[in-house]
């Protein structure tokens, strides 16, 4: 999986129950920055485990110590974003894989062009600003 990029995170977050709790928000954010935005095969242990976007490979201790919780803890805000019908896990003996549900709604370029449209309309607002401050 390659390092890097960005993620889309919409305001609405603000509005749910996720965001009411620090420790569930720090959890989801972990979730939406672990998940692939394409398909690729990993291999864990003696396994090749073939991930789709919006899905990554997930262990208990790794993410405790990445996050800065205990194992228990994170588990059980994992086990709640689950119960919220945010995320899907699918666990074995060794690790588990979880998919963030709605991926491609989170992560949808649909909005590309009207994204570039407000960042233009953005920049000019700027400089109209710029323009009638330096008049005063």
């Amino acid at each position: 999986m390659t390092v890097g990029g960005w993620v889309k995170v919409h305001r609405k977050l603000l509005q749910s129950d996720i965001f009411q709790n620090e420790k569930l928000l720090k959890v989801f954010m972990y979730c939406l920055l672990k998940a692939s935005h394409s398909e690729y095969k990993q291999l864990v242990g003696m396994k090749v485990v073939e991930l789709k976007p919006g899905q990554f490979v997930f262990g208990r201790s790794k993410a405790a110590s990445e996050l800065n919780m205990s194992e228990s803890t994170v588990w059980r805000y994992m086990k709640l974003l689950e119960t919220l019908d945010t995320i899907a896990l699918k666990s074995n003996n060794k690790f588990s894989v979880v998919t963030v549900d709605k991926w491609r709604d989170y992560q949808s370029k649909e909005e590309e062009g009207e994204q570039q449209m407000d960042n233009k309309r953005t920049t000019n607002g700027h400089k109209q600003e710029l323009k009638e401050f330096k008049e005063l």
